[in-house]
């Protein structure tokens, strides 16, 4: 199975394939107190150096990777559909019991990981 999604999202990379839809029956996923969820897709950097600050903080994380799982990917598309229904679905995605904070950037992680209040919400590095 994990060669098949694999194979569908070389497909997506190359053009050859649009996203499945939004599955609407699919909620956001709560995040119990304490606990960290972060979305991320194979290949991103910035996903990479969300993993790193967390690593360095001595956090480990739940890891929803959207390259291997399509329950991932589904519960991406919620979190965007609820959230930031505006905007393109992205990653890195960050996921506390508290808040969210959508994209890369060092100073707005360590503002979440301590409970802060983000101070910087629109300048962030992501992947499609």
């Amino acid at each position: 199975m994990k060669k098949g999604l694999l194979f569908f999202f070389f497909l997506l990379l190359a053009g050859c394939t649009t996203l499945p839809p939004a599955d609407p029956s699919i909620s956001v996923p709560q995040v119990p107190e304490g606990e960290v969820v972060v979305y991320i897709r194979d290949g991103c950097p910035y996903c990479a150096h969300t993993l790193d600050i967390l690593a360095d903080a001595l956090i480990v994380p739940h890891i929803r990777n959207i390259t291997e799982s399509r329950q991932a990917y589904q519960e991406l598309l919620a979190i965007h559909r609820v959230h930031f229904p505006e905007q393109e679905p992205i990653v890195p995605v960050i996921l506390t019991h508290q808040d969210i904070l959508r994209g890369y950037n060092a100073q707005s992680l360590n503002e979440l990981l301590v409970g802060e209040e983000i101070s910087d919400r629109e300048n962030h590095q992501s992947c499609p």
